[in-house]
């Protein structure tokens, strides 16, 4: 089932759609910094499309500063509720955890327009260049939950046989940890494969005031 819903999502060609217009805003707050997305990535016709019809969404969201050498990562799950009519919301990220309800599109779309994205651990960019910001969202018709599920499908399909009379070789912990990372590259590579549509900026990091 998982599978056959992302074979056909991912057939929509992103190519099909217009671009977003609207750029993300990025700004200092705190001694963060801070990232606001426009909404026209959940007006985006096929993905409200997806979204309305009760399928949960998630966007993946990279944040890259490459005179830094940084990279950040965070997922926002969107499900319609359509008994309730509610839209639900969940958002993980090395900084932030929340989960929300709405009772419309509408509130949705205006919460995720002020939502900030932390960017953590930015250091002060010196030097005579903008430093940037590059940003990704990949937005996929796939949860956590589905994740695991094909997660624990793939360790299960590629798991070696092992003679059970025979000791646990050396190094076993670092090879599973070897394995669980290169699992978790493969779901996330498979995944995002199967967008439904991917939105790309780069845009310039403000000075950060001094202190």
């Amino acid at each position: 089932m998982i599978l056959a819903v992302l074979l056909l999502v991912g057939e929509l060609s992103e190519s099909s759609h217009p671009a977003v217009r609207a750029s993300p805003q990025a700004s200092w707050e705190e001694g963060s910094l801070r990232v606001r997305i426009p909404s026209q990535v959940l007006l985006d016709i096929e993905v409200r499309r997806v979204i309305q019809s009760g399928l949960t969404v998630t966007f993946l969201l990279d944040f890259a500063v490459p005179r830094a050498r940084l990279e950040r990562h965070a997922r926002l799950e969107v499900r319609y509720e359509p008994w309730d009519e509610t839209y639900l919301t969940s958002l993980l990220s090395q900084s932030q955890k929340r989960e929300e309800t709405f009772s419309s599109f509408d509130s949705l779309a205006q919460w995720w327009e002020a939502l900030p994205w932390t960017v953590s651990g930015v250091p002060r960019l010196e030097g005579s260049s903008r430093a940037e910001l590059k940003i990704t969202i990949s937005v996929v018709p796939f949860s956590a939950n589905e994740e695991r599920d094909a997660r624990h499908w793939f360790a299960q399909s590629i798991e070696e046989p092992r003679d059970l009379g025979s000791p646990p070789a050396a190094g076993g912990p670092g090879a599973q940890s070897a394995r669980d990372d290169m699992l978790g590259a493969l779901i996330t590579t498979a995944i995002k494969r199967r967008a439904l549509r991917t939105f790309r900026w780069t845009v310039t990091i403000p000075e950060q005031e001094r202190r």
